[in-house]
């Protein structure tokens, strides 16, 4: 599919452009007429689409060349309308659990209950590291953020008044917590 997409730009002239895949992934569960559905074949779909996009080997048309792709999705989406493949694309379940592993760590993410020590440097303690907002990002945005990914469902309870991560009581600090909630559900590769 990568070389049918590079010869069409090439034939219009813009084989210089990068090719990003903004979207690949799996279903992880669908309902019973959707039997390929499965944890099983996600995993496998998934493991092999990391392989080969970080194996550095490219394709026939575009040798040794590197592909930005995203994997869709982070979190599985059960309030979404539709069939239960339609909720279920999400290596996490909304509660943070894993549905399965495709051996992308999760020890780089936050959990709820934890507070990054040092920004985005690696914790002295722990050695995970953490996101932080860009420095010129304004707190009326961080918060218009906040409150949209709060409103879309991410775990916000510990950052709420009396949870377990709401201090300190800052909007930079609430959002270094959830910027992997809200990155538009997908996970660079």
């Amino acid at each position: 599919m990568m070389d049918a997409v590079y010869s069409a730009i090439k034939a219009m002239g813009y084989d210089d452009l990068d090719i990003v895949v903004a979207e690949s992934g799996w279903p992880s569960l669908g309902d019973p007429n959707q039997p390929m559905c499965t944890v099983e074949n996600a995993v496998l779909y998934n493991k092999n689409m990391i392989k080969v996009v970080t194996s550095g080997e490219g394709t026939p048309l575009m040798p040794k060349r590197r592909f930005e792709t995203y994997v869709f999705a982070l979190f599985n989406e059960n309030l979404k309308p539709g069939t239960a493949a339609e909720r279920n694309w999400g290596l996490f379940r909304p509660d943070f659990s894993p549905v399965y592993d495709v051996g992308i760590s999760t020890e780089s993410s936050p959990s709820p209950t934890t507070r990054p020590s040092t920004g985005s440097s690696p914790s002295p303690t722990t050695g995970k590291t953490w996101s932080e907002p860009k420095a010129d990002a304004s707190d009326k945005a961080l918060q218009a953020s906040k409150d949209y990914g709060c409103s879309q469902g991410a775990h916000c309870k510990p950052i709420q008044t009396g949870g377990s991560s709401f201090n300190p009581n800052n909007i930079r600090s609430h959002a270094s917590l959830l910027i992997p909630l809200i990155m538009i559900c997908f996970v660079y590769i």
